[in-house]
């Protein structure tokens, strides 16, 4: 037989043997599973790598060629930067004013706006028209086309200034748009994360737990496999033989997961595609760039699986040893006993560390969370095995044969069990503290959510430079929202660092001021928390303020460093309405804010990282709880052959319901909770106050309802295939 035909007729053997062999459906839809979310998985990471690519493109494209003073270059417009808000998420503005009739347009615009006018994105004209101010920036006369925009989602607009609001200051010339060395300062590129944070968050919480389920599934149902290997060995095949068998055992399966992920993966290139939860969309262009990366992924997906199978395969005893191998019960007890003293650990022992964000907080809470992860199977194996023995001596009790054969079977093999117990426990425990530290606010951070906590929105400063006319313009606009309920005051420096606030009796009063005739000098602690969070944030360090009882005004050519919009009943001020009016009255660009505003804005992009920690994480959590339940499912079919006869000797086939039961589904639901468990207990040391961060109850509930439902249907399949294999079941005189 020549050297060619030999390949493929072992290739022929395995698929063969793979269709014959023991729980043959389990290892067929394992491989298949593995496979699928492997593509997947890999597609993801190239997806991320084409859309960073994308928006860097696009954000150069955009970027301005800025005249140097003393250089000839003629500039043909003007160009500014600057920041606004729509829902506290922070976007950019970019102020534009052409100079010549040919002034190349930014890219994504079919022409220039004219005083007065703009061009929004798609996504920011969705957020104006959802707060009821779709006018904010004057006419809207176009939305700025995908070109000019780094991802389809972004939030940008070109403004050029109405004249009637002056020309606005430190506008810079420009030669034109386009750069080769680095993006424009502005829209999404300013608050994502760099690709650096990116491709570990993919790789450590979707791509790691995807290539465990391969290392799982080409390792379920081994036994017929490992003693095909020994045969074949045993024969003289080369490895090369043997490798080519349990290819074609794998071949099938592999080459249908392979082509549902090539499916997955084409989607997004037929449009841009919505990701759920994340709200996200992925550019169909920028995947289109690398659809031959995307390929060849698929490709590597395929291969990844096969190699698994080849080289996950047992080696043979060396010389033929028969010796056995120490045990490991003494090690396992070890590990068990600290456990509990590296929960404590974790715990308590940042207790003796006052600053939550000190190294060596850091540094004690680290280990003693890692420690905890690594020591819990240990725990988790011993209450197993103890557990089937209390379980065995139950069922005598109460005559129940499931759970007598559940009891015994895991006191005597707790490994199965515990693995697929350990793998739920650690996986909903690491994907806990990734969302917790990505959900750390730093101190100021946290001081601007208190505030807003305890205050909400009854004050909103506005800030800019801006004349006389048009502050006055902007208070009487204010104060007619609302006749009676909103107050405008006046907040400048004084002597001696002491700021002055000035305004009528009807605006200082609401903070819990006396006004009288005259100036006096007041203490923060003598007003409400509204007016101690104002000196919080502007009081220039000091507590105290003089307080003016005189109309808001602005002297000439003058303005104060904030007007203060006040409610005087306590509710909440509509701060979209006051930042309309801002853009209307007071500048081109005014600074519209409540206290702390500018890091409860910061917070937002970190709470975007949560999301996505949050979606990344409950799919990395549902792909390692599909391997160790498939894992225990397949040793549980193996078993539940062995044990065949006892439908026999019971007189039903329920039986199995019940032992499936025992040995999945009550474990695997205990699972889920006790990973539920762990992850508050470990992080309770980062929600107590002043750690920074929130668990978020999302990514628990989900990953537990995740967990739950695969408990469910695991156990259904493993009851209703040993059930079936009992009623095959025909006494032999081996």
């Amino acid at each position: 037989m020549t050297e060619r035909r030999l390949w493929w007729q072992l290739l022929r053997i395995g698929v063969a043997a793979g269709r014959g062999a023991q729980s043959s459906r389990v290892r067929l839809t394992a491989l298949l599973c593995a496979t699928l979310v492997l593509t997947v998985s890999l597609g993801a990471l190239v997806a991320g790598f084409a859309t960073y690519d994308g928006r860097d493109l696009r954000g150069k494209a955009r970027a301005p060629q800025y005249v140097q003073e003393g250089s000839g270059q003629k500039p043909v417009a003007l160009w500014r930067g600057l920041f606004d808000t729509v829902g506290n998420i922070q976007h950019s503005i970019v102020l534009v004013e052409p100079l010549t009739s040919d002034a190349p347009l930014p890219p994504g615009l079919s022409h220039w706006p004219q005083p007065g006018q703009a061009a929004v994105s798609p996504a920011l004209a969705d957020a104006l028209d959802a707060a009821g101010d779709h006018d904010r920036y004057g006419e809207t006369t176009e939305r700025i086309a995908p070109e000019g925009l780094a991802v389809p989602r972004e939030r940008l607009a070109y403004v050029r200034p109405a004249a009637h609001l002056g020309k606005p200051p430190f506008m810079q010339p420009i030669a034109g748009f386009g750069r080769d060395d680095a993006p424009a300062a502005v829209g999404d590129n300013l608050w994502i994360q760099p690709l650096s944070t990116f491709a570990p968050a993919v790789i450590g919480l979707v791509l790691a737990p995807a290539a465990v389920l391969v290392v799982i599934a080409a390792r379920i149902g081994s036994a017929g496999r490992d003693r095909r290997t020994a045969l074949l060995q045993a024969m003289g095949a080369a490895g090369s033989s043997r490798a080519w068998v349990n290819i074609g055992e794998a071949l099938l399966p592999v080459l249908a997961g392979a082509g549902l992920g090539a499916l997955a993966v084409a989607i997004p290139l037929f449009g841009d595609l919505r990701i759920p939860v994340v709200d996200f969309r992925l550019a169909a262009i920028d995947l289109h760039r690398w659809g031959w990366v995307l390929a060849a992924a698929v490709a590597a997906a395929m291969v990844a699986v096969l190699t698994a199978v080849v080289l996950l395969q047992p080696k043979g005893a060396a010389n033929g040893a028969t010796r056995p191998k120490a045990a490991k019960g003494a090690a396992t007890r070890r590990m068990a006993v600290l456990c509990p003293l590296m929960l404590l650990w974790a715990v308590r022992g940042t207790d003796f560390i006052g600053n939550a964000f000190a190294p060596l907080y850091l540094l004690i809470y680290t280990t003693g969370v890692i420690g905890t992860l690594v020591t819990l199977p240990a725990v988790v194996a011993l209450t197993v095995a103890g557990a089937g023995r209390i379980l065995a001596r139950l069922a005598r009790r109460l005559g129940s044969p499931g759970m007598l054969v559940a009891g015994r079977w895991a006191a005597t093999s707790p490994g199965t069990v515990t693995r697929m117990v350990a793998t739920v426990i650690v996986a909903i425990g690491l994907v806990a503290q990734v969302q917790l530290w990505s959900s750390r606010l730093n101190p100021d951070m946290q001081a601007a959510t208190t505030t807003h906590s305890r205050i909400g929105n009854q004050l909103v400063t506005a800030t800019g430079p801006f004349t006389s006319q048009r502050a006055a313009d902007f208070v009487a606009a204010v104060e007619r929202i609302s006749p009676g309920k909103t107050q405008v005051l006046g907040l400048t420096p004084g002597p001696g660092g002491v700021p002055t606030l000035t305004g009528a009796c009807p605006a200082i009063t609401p903070l819990g001021l006396t006004c009288g005739d005259k100036q006096r000098t007041v203490r923060a602690s003598e007003g409400t928390p509204a007016f101690q969070e104002l000196m919080r944030w502007y009081g220039q360090g000091t507590d105290k303020a003089t307080v003016r009882p005189q109309a808001t005004t602005v002297a000439k050519g003058q303005s104060p460093t904030l007007l203060i919009a006040v409610s005087t009943d306590g509710s909440d001020l509509p701060v979209e309405k006051i930042r309309h009016l801002a853009h209307a009255k007071l500048a081109v660009a005014p600074d519209v804010d409540v206290p702390g505003g500018e890091w409860l804005k910061g917070a937002a992009p970190q709470e975007r990282m949560a999301t996505w920690v949050m979606f990344l994480g409950i799919i990395g959590v549902l792909f390692l709880a599909i391997g160790a339940a498939l894992n225990n499912l397949s040793d549980f079919l193996g078993f539940a052959s062995t044990v065949a006869p006892i439908s026999v000797l019971t007189g039903r086939r329920t039986v199995f319901y019940s032992v499936a039961a025992w040995t999945i589904l009550i474990p695997f639901l205990l699972a889920g909770g006790l990973g539920a468990l762990t992850a508050v207990w470990l992080g309770s040391p980062l929600t107590r106050p002043g750690g920074g961060a929130q668990m978020s109850w999302p990514v628990l509930g989900s990953g537990l309802a995740v967990v739950e439902a695969l408990a469910v249907l695991f156990w259904l399949w493993a009851a209703s295939t040993s059930s079936r294999t009992a009623g095959r079941w025909r006494p032999r005189a081996d």
